[in-house]
């Protein structure tokens, strides 16, 4: 309102002269975003000098953890190779055609069974075994490789193993299944790791293939470039649980207690906290980790670091060039604004009074000879006086108008109302006992107070009738005032209503003809339905507008009506436009449910839309009921469906049904528009 815009201004004013002789700064509009940009500024600082901190450390585990992964997909590819020989395959096959009888009873006297017994002798010895001691012995980072069958039974090792059957082991049922050919890296107890490799054919994986890799021992000689830093570091990996590889065991296990809940922060590189620095990346490596590993740089902070420095230097200038720019702006402000301020405001009083036709008696307010001696209070009660009158005398006219547009609205409503609750014509006007006739019933549901569907029966003759559905693009008054254009070319153009083709291509030229000179595009979809009961045919066709159903009771099926390409636009877009057609036949029972898109696009809270095919439900449930529970019952699914949601569109549906029951004279009138 104008009003309050004024009294937003008035209030600056006062305001500002009032706080002016407090002395409280007025250059603080010019002092506060300069401490905001050099805050920025010392923090971006901060930031660089943050980053030039971290790069030693984030290069040096970007470096290690490229040779740990080049290591493992180097024992990957072998153990990949190794899964493909002859020896290995055949090793498998041969377990599988003579399986251990109780490979429980073996586990529990492998412990007591010396190299020479022919189990130990076979798994140790074997063709299969000797590749993979020949893959140990010449990497001395490999502890053990093991091979065993798709039951857990141990074939083939390169050394003595604890275990026999590895059927219980977490390991193994965790990696059960995998596809032949996939490495997957799992990490153990003291920073180890293990790598498994199905072994088999491509169809299929008859085992796995285990290679167990010293870590430790891998980076013990990556020691000297941590130490050469002159810092003390330490290395380790995580993957839910921390394991240390070489380096400081104190400052690892102090980086590992203070992880907030024992794990990484998410999305961070790089973590800081009690005296200690740490950076962190996933191994580059093409082996699957489960789950996966990050390999973690760990050192010491000094007590103040050259970041913390740059930022409480930068701070302190900060503050000596703030304290020095609110000291020169304040002489400045005083200087060039407060000394006019008075003129100011008397010019003020002549805009007021001059604009609004209103004496503004400002004169008599003490102080507006010069700014120094203003009262708050008298100007606050003079100023909210003056608008409380202004803002009175608008809500009354406001309130006045609003009133009349309600009760313009509320005649229009009914108006919209009683044209589409007119009595149904009788098509044929005479019914002969075993001939056709239509019986008609609707529903509308406007969105606002006036809507933007409409309908219309045309009379096109003693035993044809035309059904005109149409949407017009939004709803409110502006669509309902379409429609009244819409009704009136109808109503011109009914004589020649028999030909629905013809009639919608007349009624698209002249509504292009009429909206033309509106700056904004208006158009609206149709559809025309026109049905001879003597010659038991109907002819139709659309304008953008979606198809009715076809309920055929008499074989129980229920279809859209098929509009042939291509398909018409939409009224009032293309003058020209040329329009397809489309016939059936008209069968004793049929039902034709005409509808607007407000009534599938309904949505609930969740935003779903009701939708076609929970129509087609509705339809089937209901179909072989009179045509006035049909359309009944879809207004209710609709409105059941959005809940306590508002309609967003108006609800429109026009129901046709084709029988040959005779008339009956006292049966009730449905409610045909709803609230």
């Amino acid at each position: 309102m104008i009003a309050d815009d004024i009294s937003r201004i008035t209030r600056i004013m006062k305001r500002t002269i009032i706080r002016s002789q407090r002395g409280l700064p007025l250059n603080m509009i010019l002092v506060v975003p300069l401490a905001l940009l050099l805050l920025v500024v010392d923090l971006g600082l901060w930031t660089a000098a943050r980053r030039g901190e971290s790069a030693g450390l984030t290069n040096s585990d970007d470096e290690l953890a490229g040779r740990i992964a080049t290591a493992l997909d180097r024992y990957a590819s072998q153990l990949q190779l190794l899964a493909r020989l002859p020896g290995v395959l055949s090793s498998l096959a041969s377990e599988e055609q003579n399986p251990a009888g109780d490979p429980l009873g073996m586990e529990e006297a492998w412990r007591h069974l010396t190299e020479k017994d022919p189990a130990v002798s076979r798994t140790i010895r074997g063709p299969a075994a000797q590749l993979l001691r020949l893959l140990s012995e010449n990497d001395p980072f490999l502890e053990r490789v093991l091979l065993t069958d798709s039951r857990g039974v141990l074939v083939a090792a390169s050394s003595r193993t604890e275990h026999y059957f590895f059927a219980g082991e977490e390991w193994f049922a965790a990696l059960q299944g995998l596809p032949p050919g996939k490495a997957v890296c799992r990490m153990e107890n003291a920073g180890k790791c293990f790598i498994v490799v199905p072994a088999g054919t491509q169809a299929r994986a008859r085992g796995l293939l285990r290679a167990d890799v010293d870590l430790p021992a891998m980076t013990a000689g990556e020691n000297a470039l941590l130490e050469g830093s002159g810092r003390l570091w330490a290395v380790g990996l995580a993957n839910g649980r921390k394991y240390r590889l070489a380096g400081s065991e104190h400052l690892f296990n102090l980086w590992a207690v203070s992880l907030p809940h024992g794990v990484w922060p998410k999305g961070r590189r790089t973590f800081a906290t009690m005296g200690i620095e740490s950076a962190a990346v996933s191994l580059p490596t093409k082996t699957i980790a489960a789950p996966p590993v990050r390999l973690v740089l760990v050192r010491k902070r000094g007590l103040l670091p050259f970041s913390s420095l740059v930022l409480l230097i930068g701070i302190g200038l900060s503050v000596l060039i703030v304290l020095a720019a609110a000291r020169l702006s304040e002489k400045w402000i005083r200087r060039r604004l407060l000394d006019p301020l008075g003129e100011v405001a008397r010019a003020g009083r002549w805009v007021i009074q001059t604009a609004l036709g209103r004496p503004v008696e400002l004169d008599t307010l003490p102080g507006l000879a010069g700014p120094s001696h203003i009262s708050e209070g008298s100007l606050e009660e003079k100023l909210e006086e003056w608008l409380r009158e202004i803002r009175s005398e608008a809500e009354q006219e406001v309130a006045a108008r609003t009133t009349e547009m309600q009760h313009d609205l509320e005649l229009a409503r009914e108006f919209q109302m009683a044209y589409l609750d007119r009595p149904y014509p009788r098509i044929p006007a005479v019914h002969i006992e075993g001939r056709l006739r239509l019986e008609f019933h609707h529903c509308y549901h406007p969105a606002l107070a006036l809507g933007g569907d409409f309908f219309d029966i045309i009379t096109l003759g003693p035993d044809c009738a035309g059904v005109f559905i149409a949407d017009v693009m939004g709803h409110g008054t502006r669509s309902a005032l379409i429609t009244s254009i819409l009704r009136t070319l109808m109503g011109d153009l009914a004589v020649q209503g028999r030909n629905a083709r013809h009639f919608i291509g007349e009624m698209n030229k002249q509504f292009c003809r009429m909206i033309r000179t509106i700056p904004t595009p208006q158009f609206a979809s149709a559809f025309y339905f026109v049905a001879d009961t003597t010659a038991r045919v109907a002819t139709y066709t659309s304008a953008g507008h979606p198809s009715p159903f076809h309920v055929r009771r008499s074989i129980g099926r229920i279809a859209r009506l098929p509009v042939p390409e291509p398909h018409g636009a939409a009224m009032g877009l293309i003058p020209d436009e040329k329009y397809t057609g489309g016939h059936c036949r008209l069968v004793d029972g049929d039902v034709f449910i005409f509808f607007t898109d407000g009534l599938y696009e309904a949505h609930d809270a969740r935003g779903e839309e009701f939708g076609i095919k929970r129509m087609e439900s509705v339809i089937r449930s209901v179909m072989y009921k009179d045509v006035h529970q049909i359309v009944d019952a879809l207004y209710e699914a609709a409105i059941n469906f959005i809940g306590d949601e508002p309609v967003a569109d108006d609800i429109c549906i026009v129901a046709v049904e084709v029988t040959t029951s005779p008339l009956t004279e006292t049966r009730a009138e449905p409610v045909r528009h709803r609230d």
